[in-house]
């Protein structure tokens, strides 16, 4: 096993906790599809009660999606870090059967 790879099983394990106990996210469906050491990859299933007005995944839910997957990925090395900004930009509309996803890796400025 590389160093590489035993940084990123420590990672993992540091993801899987922090996932279980984000009540939050568990709640909202959200789950880890894979993890290292500064980077997620999660996804939520859009459900019927997470659409807006005009039929589209609610902005709220989408944020909280990526505020997510940002903190898993920032925490894979076991400090306590939390974020004090975030930027979206929204590229299009959700409708409420669509499947989110949302991969991050660690660093100063985010952009998907």
């Amino acid at each position: 096993m590389t160093i590489e790879d035993a940084r990123n099983n420590f990672a993992q394990k540091v993801i899987q906790s922090l996932h279980a106990k984000d009540e939050t996210a568990r709640s909202l469906g959200i789950s880890i599809d894979a993890a290292g050491m500064g980077w997620c990859k999660i996804n939520m299933v859009v459900r019927d009660d997470m659409v807006n007005g005009h039929s589209v995944a609610h902005g709220g839910f989408i944020f909280t999606l990526a505020d997510t997957a940002m903190a898993y990925a920032s925490n894979g090395e076991n400090n306590q870090t939390l974020s004090n900004h975030l930027h979206l930009a929204w590229k299009a509309g959700g409708n409420f059967s669509c499947y989110g996803t949302r991969g991050f890796e660690n660093k100063s400025e985010w952009s998907f």
